[in-house]
């Protein structure tokens, strides 16, 4: 494995697995967050109309958020990284990895919210389909865990970029 990817530094990479790491606990903290609402509301009436409605469509929202930043995270990691020297390796890369990572967290953050306001409101307990507002989070984690910013998964990453 030789060209971009023989600049890189050990402390960048232990640099991005400390925001990695930061930025999948805010997930889960705000994840948790939703469910200690979920198990503290009680079974009360059905939810009003324009609740379901604005759940409804801020699932939907977040669904949306969470297919389309997969894909644009990939290609502004690409394009970030095109052309890519030993030279600026590091910041580049660091730069990249939190641009895609970031893209990412938001829609994990975006369906996050929306449970935590389907368990707020009672639509959760009423409706638990609403379940599936986890899935960005989901989604994100598994992201974080394939790409984990280890020395050894960067540089074969970027071998995969910039040969």
């Amino acid at each position: 494995m030789s060209g971009a990817a023989d600049g890189l530094q050990e402390g960048m990479a232990r640099t991005l697995r400390t925001i990695a790491f930061a930025m999948g606990n805010g997930v889960a903290m705000l994840g948790a967050i939703a469910v200690f609402y979920y198990y503290r509301s009680s079974a009360a009436a059905a939810p009003a109309p324009q609740t379901l409605r604005f759940v409804n469509l801020m699932t939907i929202l977040s669904m949306a958020a969470s297919v389309g930043t997969t894909f644009v995270s990939e290609v502004v990691w690409r394009r970030m990284l095109a052309g890519i020297t030993a030279a600026d390796v590091n910041a580049r890369t660091q730069t990249a990895f939190i641009a895609r990572a970031a893209l990412r967290e938001g829609a994990a953050l975006a369906g996050t919210v929306t449970l935590f306001l389907a368990a707020q409101d009672g639509v959760l307990r009423a409706y638990p389909a609403y379940w599936v507002d986890l899935a960005p989070s989901i989604l994100f984690w598994s992201f974080l865990y394939v790409h984990w910013p280890s020395f050894e998964n960067l540089k074969i990453e970027l071998s995969e970029i910039a040969p």
